[in-house]
């Protein structure tokens, strides 16, 4: 079973998104819908964590490289800062 897990959770990085497979789920997060990044415990975890704009905070593991991480910070323009995001999602714990 650990093989089979590791082997089905894969990204893939396109230009306006990225997919998210894990198993038989597939997941798309648009880069225009991540408002934060939190970068202290992304690069401590080895694990991004982000909020879409609909106020979700998601954790996807790092791939071997941290090629997800670096795509994330570079591609995603709509990122707010600790305080405002925490005005506009009051109930958001990071």
């Amino acid at each position: 079973m650990l093989i089979m897990s590791l082997t089905r959770n894969y990204y893939h990085l396109e230009s306006k998104s990225v997919i998210v497979v894990k198993g038989t789920k597939v997941s798309n997060y648009n880069y225009a819908d991540v408002v934060y990044i939190d970068k202290e415990q992304s690069e401590r975890k080895r694990t991004v964590v982000f909020v879409t704009n609909l106020g979700h905070v998601r954790y996807l593991p790092f791939d071997k490289n941290g090629k997800i991480y670096d795509t994330f910070l570079n591609k995603c323009h709509n990122l707010v800062e600790l305080d405002e995001l925490q005005s506009r999602f009051p109930k958001v714990k990071l």
